[in-house]
């Protein structure tokens, strides 16, 4: 008797690699990275955008032309010119404030994404100071809420 087919592997959520040096995904921005096949370097640079220029880009639509790369950068370049001074200001305080304390982009995220009063709170505090400054944020954050 012949053997059923072995069903096809699904696809997994995880962030684990690929044959094609993509991170397989629900982000947008993995998809758009694999969708206009952008290298590893243009891709950082994309993550490392606030959320609105992010936004900007990906709904902009598909990168055509010989260099996507390049043409990302002209992108980035215009979405960030075209903010309000404001947003590019709260912008620069999250990304220094992430980089005096080594966090990971999805600590960035969060602070992206919390009011501006509760992130005020967070960045008062001074330092994050411990072995994983991403679980400091994130304990802030929650004795943060707690306490209001």
């Amino acid at each position: 008797l012949p053997l059923p087919p072995v069903p096809p592997p699904r696809p997994e959520l995880s962030c684990s690699r690929r044959d094609d040096g993509y991170r397989r995904s629900s982000s947008p921005i993995s998809e758009f990275a694999r969708e206009n096949g952008l290298d590893e370097r243009a891709v950082q640079k994309l993550r490392d955008q606030p959320r609105s220029v992010q936004d900007a880009i990906i709904q902009e639509g598909p990168l055509t032309g010989r260099n996507p790369s390049a043409i990302l950068s002209s992108r980035i370049r215009r979405a960030i010119e075209s903010q309000p001074k404001d947003v590019q200001d709260f912008d620069d305080e999250i990304l220094r404030f992430a980089d005096e304390n080594n966090l990971d982009e999805r600590s960035i995220n969060v602070l992206r994404e919390i009011s501006p009063d509760t992130r005020a709170l967070l960045m008062e505090e001074g330092p994050l100071t411990g072995r994983n400054p991403n679980a400091v944020l994130l304990g802030r954050l929650k004795r943060v809420r707690n306490s209001r």
